[in-house]
């Protein structure tokens, strides 16, 4: 069986290449106020266009868009929260599926984030402090009651071992702790959340429970454990 060629009308590209091409939704984007019903620039073309503009426009773009998401936080929030709740299982089965075929390039897009953005980080990171001072001290006041009801003991040796161990790397997502003057900056991990094992016999607070984590990831994991969080575990 031969292959059916369907002969189209052309027209020449008014952009920078000027080629002739048929005039269908496979070259053209369509346009209603055009004749044909298509834009007079090819998609090549518009792509380029839309490329040199954004690049040209950058800061404006990213005020504009940080205008508009501070405007309409509150809709957007409601909308996510919607959306959460009439699709309990999809979203996180999508993003984990998303995550796991892209890992690589959103960790090296996060670490250089955080390198890029560090004392604006720092800066939110105290003004928050600040501003919830009172609910900063529940939260610690809270954690060390449970901290005090779960079973095992680990001392500071122990943690310099661990931190050998895990080669100053986090144990999550692999990333080397940072070092400001001379130490080492990570969070100390209870793999199983002291809130979820609070008053078992689960001894979480044992050094074998106990793994090193960047702040990013510690604060991502939450109160989940290793086989609930996107991250897993893989130094150890």
């Amino acid at each position: 069986m031969s292959d059916t060629v369907i002969d189209a009308p052309e027209k020449r590209c008014t952009g920078p290449c000027g080629r002739m091409l048929p005039t269908t939704t496979e070259f053209f984007h369509r346009h209603k106020k055009e004749k044909d019903g298509l834009r007079t620039q090819c998609k090549k073309c518009v792509g380029v266009a839309d490329k040199t503009y954004r690049e040209a426009h950058r800061e404006y773009q990213h005020a504009r868009h940080k205008a508009y998401r501070e405007a309409n936080r509150e809709y957007h929030y409601a909308r996510n929260k919607a959306y959460r709740k009439a699709n309990p299982v999809r979203r996180p089965v999508g993003d984990k599926a998303y995550y796991e075929a892209h890992r690589e390039r959103i960790l090296a897009r996060k670490k250089a984030y955080r390198k890029a953005n560090r004392e604006r980080k720092q800066a939110y990171q105290k003004a928050y402090y600040e501003a919830n001072r009172e609910r900063a001290y529940v939260y610690r006041h809270t954690r060390r009651a449970r901290k005090k009801s779960v079973r095992g003991i680990h001392t500071s040796a122990q943690i310099q071992e661990q931190l050998q161990r895990q080669k100053r790397r986090c144990y999550y997502c692999s990333t080397k702790f940072q070092c400001v003057k001379g130490k080492y900056i990570y969070h100390v991990d209870h793999t199983f959340p002291l809130s979820r094992v609070a008053g078992t016999d689960i001894p979480a607070n044992d050094i074998s429970y106990l793994v090193l984590a960047c702040p990013h990831c510690n604060n991502s994991k939450g109160d989940k454990f290793p086989w609930e969080f996107a991250e897993g575990g893989r130094l150890l």
